[in-house]
């Protein structure tokens, strides 16, 4: 697995379970957080995978060049 992957996962799983927890606290049922924790894990892991994908790719180029 390319550590772009990794990382994306990572990240997007801990900041879904920051929002999972922030609506529990606010008082929504579980149901509900639950929801909203898969909703914003399946957002957030493309675009964290494509952030990195792409900072990689141009930190690479510049490496290259120097």
């Amino acid at each position: 697995m390319s550590p772009a992957i990794k990382k994306a996962l990572r990240n997007s799983a801990l900041l879904a379970i920051i929002i999972c927890a922030l609506a529990i606290y606010q008082g929504e049922s579980l149901l509900t957080a639950v929801l909203s924790l898969i909703f914003s894990f399946a957002i957030m892991l493309p675009a964290f995978w494509l952030s990195f994908r792409l900072t990689d790719k141009s930190r690479q180029k510049t490496l290259n060049d120097n």
